[in-house]
């Protein structure tokens, strides 16, 4: 069979955002003079880092405002940044335990995050315990990289009662970062490319990347965005074969890399994508024809909280083919030789 040589491939982009999807949940009912109790349920996102099975702690704030209704002059008189800890199916506990007010009608209004903020997370207070209206925490990466906790923020839970609650406070949580994933495949049908096969062997994205951000914890919205500086995010695969044998199914580049990042306003990329062609062709030196390549190329757009996309890859090597061989015409010499009479 004749041998099939590829040129470099192009690699083709298509950015395809993933929306989360909304759950309800709700606490049950309790006798009165019960201890206040957490659970949670987080909304998932597709791909999604923290789930309502993987969180273990988040910090809580609780505003008692007696019978009054919530408003933005209340204090966190009741908790602040206060740690629960514990799983899903087994419960969630913290210290000290508070217990609800025996007013009649007595409010409180609780907000609160995951993960629990530590120096090792970047997550900390931003409002005391002496300042009014709704709380807001800071995410700042350790390292000045864009490698951030799944932080997510519960739906703010106003004027809760007792008998309402059944002494047992539900939070839903929402994700409040864009989460960037890659998938690759080739363009085309598996038997357009004969017996070659293409690896992947390494991505890396370059941006100007958001290093902290202040989340505000009613609305869930970001605000002092510090764009920092250009940072390379990198994932390496293999060298040559084995790296990740691509097929015209899409498939995860990585299931381990992903990033989370901040969501910011429209902001430039650049996408480094390596690669490796090999045919087999017994004529050749080792038995076959290997090549390996990188590409680059720019794209922007704007990411959204809470949204996860997925970045497609798509090769598309081009063979080289040979058309129809034409022989061109003898050349008549104006120069006889001479006559020769036998």
């Amino acid at each position: 069979m004749k041998p099939f040589f590829l040129l470099p491939a192009a690699v083709l982009l298509a950015i395809i955002p993933t929306a989360c999807n909304k759950s309800e949940a709700a606490g049950a009912g309790s006798d009165s003079g019960k201890p206040l109790s957490f659970n949670t349920y987080v909304s998932e996102t597709k791909a999604t880092q923290l789930t309502s099975e993987s969180i273990t702690d988040f910090g809580v704030y609780a505003y008692y405002t007696q019978a009054n209704a919530w408003s933005n002059s209340a204090r966190p008189n009741f908790m602040y940044n206060q740690l629960v800890s514990g799983s899903r199916g087994s419960g969630f506990s913290y210290t000290p335990v508070k217990y609800w007010p025996a007013l009649k009608n007595a409010k409180i209004s609780f907000f609160a995050y995951a993960p629990y903020g530590t120096a090792e997370n970047g997550i900390s207070p931003r409002s005391t315990n002496t300042d009014s209206g709704v709380p807001d925490i800071v995410l700042a990466s350790p390292d000045g990289s864009c490698n951030f906790p799944d932080l997510v923020v519960a739906e703010p839970v106003y004027n809760a009662g007792l008998q309402e609650t059944g002494g047992s406070i539900m939070f839903q949580f929402h994700h409040t970062l864009s989460k960037i994933s890659f998938q690759a495949r080739l363009a085309g049908s598996d038997e357009g490319y004969d017996n070659t096969s293409i690896y992947l062997n390494s991505l890396l994205l370059s941006a100007e990347y958001p290093v902290s951000g202040v989340l505000d914890l009613g609305s869930g919205s970001w605000s002092n965005v510090e764009p920092g500086r250009r940072l390379v995010m990198s994932k390496y695969i293999g060298t040559g074969d084995n790296g990740l044998l691509l097929s015209s199914t899409r498939q995860a580049a990585g299931d381990d890399y992903c990033i989370l990042t901040i969501p910011d306003n429209r902001k430039e990329y650049i996408l480094s994508v390596s690669y490796t062609v090999i045919t087999p062709d017994e004529a050749l030196p080792g038995g076959k024809l290997s090549n390996s390549y990188t590409v680059n190329q720019s794209f922007s757009f704007e990411t959204e909280k809470g949204k996860a996309y997925d970045i497609l890859i798509s090769v598309s090597p081009s063979a080289i083919t040979f058309g129809e061989p034409e022989v061109s015409a003898w050349n008549v010499s104006p120069e006889e030789p001479g006559e020769f009479i036998l």
